[in-house]
């Protein structure tokens, strides 16, 4: 009895689930519309189901500091005799667990390389899992251990009940998506919503804050197994991928000591041996200044030119390397 009851509003779900994954024109609209930095892991799920796979994509990977930092266009000009398409998939204020989440689906699409911008309070050790909005349960085993898992189980249940259903994964991304497609709400209030949202988060805890303060960060974690993850499916699949770390703002080296990120510097050095990936520290990229940065964390224009100058230098230097 029990069976027949809950039999039609599952099958309901289950359809309605098929429906719109199987929808294209639904994803190509995701990815042609939806702005970067409002409805992120529904972005870059449209973004991923409509790219056709080939060595032509570039991905470049990260918070909303590379959102910030790489400028599409220019790299896209810089590279055009290679015939080479750059695409950010940025979630914000992601940390790099997303990533590893993402590692099937990006690597599938078989890119010519990608390039993952990493800082030590996004690879840290505590604090992530409320700021992780993805999931793919094939690929828990390469990123938690079975302790981790129990420590946090409802984190895990949640996730496997979001990637099991669309409605559940993106129900309120849907909802405000429906409403602009009707006429009933706007990118610029959504978009002023998340500002002032991330404002308050921020104010609460800064991510930032929170690593500076906190105790220091115990390697491997989630985050660091998600950028091991991330390396061997791109190796797998015949791609480059290219570890930077984010450029670093003139304060912040004031109140961080060197030995705070000591730990991080020499994990990710062995991790790229020993993973076969590139790692770019903060310290060989220019040294910029005040006047390249909008806030703690964000280039602005002049420090977005002179951070994509850095990208393609890069990936050239890698290029002719491998």
């Amino acid at each position: 009895m029990f069976a027949a009851i809950l039999g039609g509003p599952i099958l309901l779900l289950f359809l309605v689930d098929r429906a719109i994954v199987l929808w294209r024109g639904h994803w190509e609209w995701v990815a042609r519309e939806v702005p970067a930095q409002i409805l992120d892991p529904y972005r870059i799920e449209g973004i991923l189901r409509v790219t056709a796979p080939g060595r032509r994509n570039v991905f470049l990977l990260g918070d909303s500091t590379m959102e910030a930092g790489a400028d599409v266009g220019a790299l896209d000009r810089g590279f055009a005799k290679e015939g080479l398409r750059f695409t950010t998939l940025s979630i914000g204020g992601t940390p790099t667990l997303a990533f590893g989440f993402f590692a099937r689906p990006i690597a599938a699409l078989r890119p010519a390389a990608a390039v993952l911008l990493v800082s030590p309070y996004s690879v840290r050790s505590r604090g992530f899992l409320e700021a992780t909005y993805t999931y793919d349960v094939r690929v828990v085993p390469d990123l938690f251990t079975a302790r981790e898992v129990l420590e946090d189980p409802s984190f895990h249940l949640e996730g496997l009940a979001e990637q099991s259903n669309v409605l559940f994964r993106h129900r309120r991304a849907l909802q405000q998506a429906l409403a602009i497609r009707w006429g009933a709400e706007s990118w610029r209030h959504l978009h002023r919503e998340r500002i002032q949202e991330g404002i308050r988060q921020s104010m609460r805890r800064s991510p930032l804050l929170a690593w500076v303060r906190g105790a220091p960060d115990a390697y491997p974690n989630p985050n660091t197994r998600a950028i091991g993850l991330l390396a061997r499916r791109l190796r797998a699949a015949g791609s480059l991928l290219i570890v930077v770390e984010s450029p670093i703002h003139p304060l912040t080296g004031l109140f961080v000591r060197p030995e705070r990120a000591r730990a991080f510097h020499e994990t990710l050095r062995a991790m790229a041996k020993a993973e076969g990936f590139a790692f770019v520290s903060a310290e060989t990229l220019p040294k910029f200044q005040l006047e390249d940065f909008r806030d703690q964390t964000h280039l602005n224009d002049r420090g977005r030119r002179a951070f994509t100058e850095s990208l393609e230098k890069i990936l050239r230097g890698r290029s002719r390397a491998d």
